[in-house]
């Protein structure tokens, strides 16, 4: 018996070192980075500008994604994959990790980098989801969606005029979204594509926000079908000066969440337009599409 209790202090002690170990490593990744040798005045200009205040602020709102016609609905399984890719320990040049989640606020998750003047920046990067469960059937009869589809809408919104990066990754809604709640259904039972083209109820307030208040955003992402085609030069009409992420094409969810992991980390690493370019077209990601615009033009 007491042979076997050594055992199993042995064991305790073991595991409580290896998570010791795993958080000095975390810890570390943080210290040891360098700062960025860039490539000319121009991109170190931009960053320079970008980190310009001693916190970034980072939303990355998950959009209602049903798979209609069939009842499951993904993007609470695809936020916890994206938050275990962040929180992982780092290697190589990737920074999209790194990250340790809050103990009090389950969608905030925190990092320390060097900026380009060598200077450290916080990273606050929120990862927020818009189901409550993965059954749009039982979606659509729980109350509490309608109070997660709200708070989901408004940090996406909220994003557009007080965070420096949002990034939105769901359906388009043929030009109608972004889209934050289950969908609306036509008698055939699939979703009313002809409605969200008449309507937009997603896009026409992210025109009305970008119109109607002052923004410190300097990037926005828009990780969906046909992002290119649906919204692009219309929030480019409004905001010229805001840099985007878009795709021209049919986008598949793994290559979105690989491409939105790509884009976070290009942004910290400070990589220069061709490079940033590349990690986009990464394999891993390039099924994409993803497309910067904007945000390198002065």
């Amino acid at each position: 018996m007491k042979k076997r209790g050594l055992l199993i202090l042995l064991g305790l002690s073991l595991v409580i070192f290896g998570i010791g170990l795993r958080t000095y490593l975390l810890n570390k990744s943080e210290v040891v980075v360098p700062s960025p040798e860039f490539e000319d005045e121009s991109c170190r200009q931009i960053y320079l500008s970008f980190y310009r205040k001693p916190a970034v602020d980072i939303k990355v709102v998950f959009g209602y994604k049903d798979a209609r016609p069939a009842r499951f609905v993904a993007d609470r399984y695809e936020r916890m994959i994206f938050i275990q890719r962040l929180t992982r320990i780092c290697k190589g040049k990737n920074l999209a990790c790194g990250f340790k989640r809050s103990l009090t606020d389950s969608d905030l998750l925190t990092r320390s980098i060097r900026g380009p003047d060598g200077k450290n920046r916080e990273i606050f990067l929120r990862a927020i989801p818009s189901s409550v469960g993965a059954d749009d059937e039982e979606n659509r009869l729980n109350p509490f969606q309608k109070w997660r589809t709200r708070y989901a809408n408004l940090a996406f919104l909220q994003g557009l005029t007080s965070a420096d990066v949002v990034i939105y990754n769901g359906h388009s809604r043929a030009g109608g979204g972004p889209d934050f709640e289950p969908p609306r259904l036509a008698k055939d039972g699939d979703v009313d594509f002809p409605w969200y083209r008449e309507h937009q109820p997603g896009f026409n307030p992210i025109i009305a926000t970008l119109e109607g208040a002052p923004s410190s955003l300097r990037l926005l992402g828009l990780y969906s079908c046909a992002s290119s085609k649906h919204f692009l030069d219309r929030v480019r009409k409004v905001k010229p000066d805001l840099g985007l992420i878009t795709s021209p094409k049919l986008i598949y969810f793994s290559d979105a969440l690989e491409s939105s992991l790509e884009s976070i980390s290009s942004l910290l690493t400070m990589k220069c337009e061709g490079s940033f370019r590349s990690s986009l077209a990464k394999k891993s990601s390039r099924a994409s599409g993803a497309e910067v615009s904007g945000f390198f033009e002065e």
